[in-house]
């Protein structure tokens, strides 16, 4: 909600700068990023001009749930659990590897020549990340926006995403016109939160957020409140209660324990012929 609130912001923590010069911008992807933020084990923010398609080749997860979300360009994904789906531009799309997949993922500008989005990984829960494998998408003219924020997943306000995703978190991309303010309550149970900016600078929790940088929050019952610079400033935000438990990780699986990713492990290698001649 775009608010004039006066309410003191809950305070920042930590940043971290993702600005590497790259196409790619690892949000998160650090063993301590991972930690701290559980059950958000990782964040990429991909930014590449380009006339061809541009993307990833078969490669496998397990144990995770991926949610990419595509700001320009549209995607065609096709994975071992039978999914071949064309994804268009501004929509979302969730796949939980659960114990082992392989997918592809390809972007195809449009005449801007632009290929942008995000890819987050969510932690499954112990029952979950040696499960069944699902994927599903929602177009972005079916995603719900509130005033100036887009929620992609969980609720802002009155409005829910429909996509559906097994653990309980909030993601929203907002998007502020200069000098505004913008607040935000999470549940109370919701002690991870975190802003990411790609376009602008904000003022939130008495610090200074700059372009393509992670501004983690500490747990707090105090709302969120950014403010936009002067050129107004575009960020996702990410709020989830904390999980616990153990992240045991190999290349683009993610599980509890060394048991879990070793099913997750041959049940990849299991899948790999799928992926041949494709």
């Amino acid at each position: 909600m775009t608010t004039h609130t006066g309410h003191t912001s809950r305070s920042v923590e930590f940043t971290h700068s993702a600005d590497n010069g790259g196409p790619i911008h690892g949000v998160i992807g650090t063993n301590e990023l991972r930690r701290r933020l559980n059950p958000f084990v990782f964040l990429d923010h991909f930014d590449v001009t380009t006339d061809s398609k541009w993307g990833f080749d078969w490669h496998p997860h397990s144990g995770v749930g991926t949610f990419t979300y595509v700001l320009a360009s549209d995607l065609d994904h096709a994975d071992t659990g039978g999914a071949v789906e064309r994804l268009d531009e501004g929509g979302v799309q969730w796949m939980a590897s659960g114990g082992g997949i392989w997918h592809q993922e390809y972007y195809h500008p449009r005449a801007e020549h632009q290929v942008s989005g995000f890819q987050l990984w969510i932690a499954l829960p112990p029952d979950l990340e040696n499960g069944p494998s699902n994927y599903q998408d929602v177009a972005s003219d079916d995603l719900p926006v509130v005033d100036t924020t887009s929620v992609l997943a969980g609720t802002f306000m009155a409005a829910t995403s429909p996509i559906d995703v097994p653990v309980n978190f909030n993601y929203f991309d907002v998007t502020l016109d200069a000098s505004t303010e913008w607040s935000f309550t999470p549940p109370a149970d919701h002690d991870v939160a975190w802003i990411f900016t790609h376009d602008g600078n904000v003022e939130t929790g008495g610090t200074t957020v700059e372009p393509r940088t992670l501004a983690v929050f500490e747990a707090s019952i105090d709302p969120i409140v950014v403010t936009s610079a002067s050129e107004g400033a575009k960020f996702m935000v990410g709020t989830a209660a904390a999980s616990t438990q153990p992240i045991v990780a190999r290349g683009g699986s993610m599980h509890t324990t060394a048991e879990a990713l070793q099913s997750g492990q041959r049940r990849i290698a299991e899948l790999a012929d799928q992926t041949r001649g494709h």
